[in-house]
């Protein structure tokens, strides 16, 4: 029987393959052919086919038939912006669960979370990585169990803040394209949890290389896949390891935890340490037992934390996440886990910044932390908080670490920590602050020695509320204040340092127009809270001046006055009030164009009555009040009033103008470097010692007599009722041969010292007498501080007056006797 078919069978090959040989090579062939197809669409009880293709060419997208111990799906990724765009769909067993028409997508991953034995849909998420990741790792820590299958399209941008740990968790669901994606790629997968990297079904398209291309081409798959979808990986290590009941060692003895006295009944000792730098680790002390530390359960970079029982006050958990290295999701969902009362023991040290999420901190104040927002790169915490705390824990400090990265100063405490911890609704003061802005400045900048001393880089920049009661309203500050730095930035610093410190100072009035070659000092100025431009880059500093002032009248059109602070200055702590003081005169008289805040003679053997005011006929400059209009005026006739520094003396085109000036200055100049310090001018100025204001308190200013009228009364009524010095107490001093003379044993009354003149522009006696007492005389230019003739200065607690013989000060009945002459000025030539 069986030979009778084989007979057949043989003449039928032989008649259509001509023979056996080349039947079984077609047999081969075939057998070739089917196992290729198997392996392209069916792998691990999956078929994938792109949506185009005849197979999926359907009414509904969705309805997709597969083997009855199979699963359908179809995932179709987003197209561009949720704004312009088509967003993605999501379906499984043919039903849809995400799309546009469902309005329940969204940038970033559209995720379903799948029970692979109910088929029921568990969850449809929409988790925003462009913003932030820690939403998808608690759905893929905690959400996502063993037997879950998760699907995904992204939509729009989903990478820019899918980080290492992101991604490394969906790589634990099978993935491994998902370290390819970029901004604005698109990506789908489908996997669970488990899986080996590179077992799930996901694909992936990157942007196109054209420019205007700024989003990837869209991914539409359709398919069947079976649950497991692959060999899977153990997940044992992928979670910190959390210590219970027996398995917390027990550490070192250090009696009461070091403290001197033994705690109440209801409260337990605890002593917390967060180390030194790297060398040596932080310690959880409770109950007279080390519970972590270098050699007990693993203490060390990041977060170590102690968790206590309210009843007992024992340990019931103790684990270490490093959040310098790993994601902070571990710890956030460590701490949902506490049951209420839990007192929580938390020390960080090293660094555990630099992965610690917001959602994390968040969780931290929701268990009494008013500090852990401010944590940063190898700041060190210590924190003892309970679940169910309403309010701030008093238990709490924070140390920072030094803008440049060293390490910060180690924190220790010794605390009986009750059952039910103290709160506050108002945070405890912090002991240390920190200015993130001033620290970032001081990284990038180099050379500002005092101003990023590690030892202030935390000071914070805030104006001062003004409290002398009849200051408080005054229009001096409503007054600009126009800032001109220089090229020595410490300088500047100090400049702004000391004119923030002003109370009262109103900051939109302030205004620092600086050189666009130094653009540092608009982020200065923006530190401190000033409005500032930048100016064309100049030559020198008279020609940046000169742009600041014309650009000035364009920032405060509308100003009455301006107060102008040259380079190099630091203000007074009384700067403003006298200022304020000076304003309300100035504004009394025509005749007074403004008011400066330094005296060119105001040298310490010179000047030293602080409520002293002059009026002058003198423009020094450095820092003045001035009215607009006369602002306009040096403006408009720049390059011939004010060509050379203002210190060497600018000159008013209005006539009969003057200023008023303090016997002791109101700004301090700081000592400054180049060409220009070695000149007869700079050094005449600024190389003996100046007395400044220095005091808190505003001093009285005598500014009844100041209006031009009363003021001519009053010096003739000084004149008349002071002690004459006698001429021949100066004829040694003029001729270099002793210094100045002593009067301090004059009666306290005023000084006058008459000088010879044969006309009244006649200075020749004036300059001796001035280089007698030390004050500005130069060759090429007049004594300083004069008015109408008359040069006054403070000397030895005397009120002195210079006057000339040929000014309306001089009284023709003083006798030739009591005038420094010609004999005395014959006598000094000789």
């Amino acid at each position: 029987m069986a030979y009778a078919l084989i007979r057949p069978m043989r003449r039928l090959i032989t008649k259509k393959f001509g023979g056996y040989k080349k039947f079984l090579l077609v047999l081969t062939s075939l057998a070739l052919i089917l196992y290729t197809l198997k392996s392209l669409f069916i792998n691990d009880g999956r078929q994938v086919w792109d949506v185009k293709s005849s197979v999926s060419n359907k009414s509904n997208e969705c309805d997709v038939k597969c083997l009855p111990d199979q699963f359908s799906f179809y995932i179709r990724s987003g197209e561009k912006t949720p704004e312009t765009g088509r967003g993605p769909v999501l379906c499984f067993q043919g039903n849809v669960y995400m799309s546009s028409e469902m309005r329940n997508v969204g940038r970033g991953f559209n995720v379903l979370l799948v029970d692979s034995k109910s088929q029921a849909v568990k969850a449809v998420n929409v988790f925003d990585t462009y913003v932030d990741e820690s939403s998808l790792l608690r759905f893929l820590k905690k959400d996502a169990r063993e037997d879950d299958i998760i699907m995904l399209a992204t939509f729009d941008d989903a990478s820019t803040n899918l980080k290492e740990s992101g991604r490394h968790w969906l790589s634990l669901f099978g993935s491994s394209l998902v370290s390819q994606l970029g901004f604005r790629d698109n990506f789908i997968m489908i996997g669970h949890r488990g899986l080996t990297s590179g077992s799930a079904i996901e694909y992936y398209k990157g942007k196109k290389m054209r420019k205007d291309d700024a989003f990837a081409p869209p991914i539409v798959k359709a398919g069947c896949f079976s649950f497991p979808m692959g060999s899977k990986v153990s997940m044992e290590n992928t979670m910190p390891e959390v210590l219970r009941g027996e398995n917390i060692k027990l550490g070192d003895r250090h009696d009461n935890c070091g403290l001197r006295e033994s705690c109440a009944d209801g409260s337990v000792a605890v002593a917390v340490d967060t180390g030194q730098g790297n060398l040596r680790k932080p310690s959880i002390c409770v109950d007279g037992f080390m519970r972590m530390d270098n050699n007990v359960n693993d203490a060390g970079r990041g977060f170590n934390v102690v968790v206590l029982d309210p009843n007992t006050l024992q340990p019931t958990k103790v684990t270490h996440m490093d959040t310098y290295t790993f994601d902070s999701t571990d710890l956030e969902l460590f701490l949902e886990s506490l049951a209420d009362g839990d007192i929580v023991l938390a020390v960080v040290a090293d660094d555990a910044s630099k992965k610690l999420g917001q959602s994390a901190r968040d969780s931290l104040n929701q268990i009494g932390s008013g500090l852990i927002q401010n944590l940063r790169f190898r700041d060190v915490w210590y924190f003892i908080g309970q679940k169910g705390i309403q309010g701030f824990t008093t238990m709490e400090q924070l140390s920072f670490a030094a803008f440049d990265g060293g390490w910060p100063k180690p924190l220790t405490a010794k605390i009986c920590v009750p059952k039910k911890l103290p709160s506050s609704k108002i945070m405890i003061e912090q002991e240390w602050s920190r200015n993130d802005r001033r620290r970032e400045f001081c990284t990038k900048y180099e050379g500002y020695s005092d101003f990023c001393n590690p030892a202030k880089v935390d000071e914070e920049l805030a104006p001062i509320e003004i409290a002398d009661k009849n200051l408080k309203g005054h229009k001096i500050f409503e007054t600009p204040i126009i800032i001109v730095p220089g090229m020595n930035h410490n300088a500047f610093v100090h400049t702004l340092e000391t004119t923030l410190m002003q109370p009262g100072i109103k900051l939109d009035q302030v205004a620092v127009l600086w050189d666009e070659k130094l653009p540092e000092y608009g982020e200065l100025a923006t530190m401190f809270g000033f409005r500032n431009y930048s100016l064309d880059s100049s030559v020198t500093y008279t020609e940046q001046l000169a742009k600041a002032l014309r650009f000035a009248r364009v920032v405060f059109p509308s100003a009455d006055h301006m107060v102008v602070i040259e380079e190099d200055l630091l203000l007074s702590p009384d700067f403003m009030p006298f200022m304020a003081l000076c304003l309300d005169t100035v504004n009394k008289d025509a005749s007074l164009a403004g008011a400066f805040a330094w005296n060119v003679n105001g040298f310490e053997h010179s000047s030293g009555n602080n409520s002293l005011v002059y009026r002058v006929q003198e423009f020094p400059g450095l820092g003045f009040l001035v009215k607009s209009h006369i602002l306009q005026q040096l403006v408009d006739s720049f390059g011939s009033c004010c060509s050379d520094r203002a210190w060497s003396g600018w000159h008013l085109e209005v006539q009969g103008l003057e200023m008023l000036m303090p016997d002791v200055s109101r700004v301090y100049r700081t000592p400054f470097y180049g060409a220009e310090a070695t000149s007869v001018v700079a050094r005449s100025l600024f190389l003996k010692p100046r007395r400044t204001h220095l005091e808190m308190r505003p001093s009285p200013l005598s500014l009844k007599h100041l209006i031009s009228t009363d003021y001519e009364a009053f010096l003739k009524t000084q004149i008349m009722g002071a002690e004459i010095l006698k001429p021949s107490l100066l004829v040694d001093c003029i001729a270099g041969k002793s210094g100045a003379p002593d009067i301090d044993e004059l009666p306290e009354v005023p000084v006058v010292i008459y000088y010879a003149q044969k006309e009244p522009s006649d200075i020749r006696v004036l300059k001796l007498i001035c280089r007698c007492f030390g004050l500005v005389a130069l060759e090429n230019m007049g004594p300083k501080n004069v008015h109408f003739g008359l040069l006054r200065f403070y000397y030895q607690k005397h009120d002195v007056f210079l006057v000339g013989t040929l000014t309306h000060y001089f009284d023709k009945m003083i006798s030739e006797d009591h005038v420094v002459g010609t004999k005395v000025l014959s006598t000094v030539l000789q």
